[in-house]
């Protein structure tokens, strides 16, 4: 496969992961909420995230190398930047819209 490609499938790959990344941040905080044993929800959901993200950046080394895991990263990022600007901003406790 050329360098082209891979770079562009990394970077397809990290928008993927992003998405999964960040709806399975969504799912613990939903969860948080109603969880009797939220400190166990919080720590096994930050693990499952982190081990996915590690798992699918190595896979990005190994298969094109640097490149790759810029481009996956930038994936990552763009997606991050989208969900981040979609959600509205909180609203403090003290503070009403």
């Amino acid at each position: 496969m050329t360098t082209l490609a891979t770079v562009v499938l990394a970077a397809l790959g990290g928008g993927v992961l992003g998405l999964a990344y960040f709806a399975l941040l969504a799912r613990s905080v939903r969860r948080l909420v109603r969880a009797d044993s939220a400190p166990v929800v919080a720590v096994a959901s930050l693990g499952l995230r982190l081990a996915l993200a590690a798992a699918a950046f190595l896979a990005a080394v190994r298969g094109g190398g640097g490149p790759a895991l810029v481009a996956a990263l930038a994936g990552f990022l763009a997606v991050r930047t989208v969900v981040t600007w979609r959600r509205p901003p909180p609203v403090s406790a003290g503070r009403h819209p």
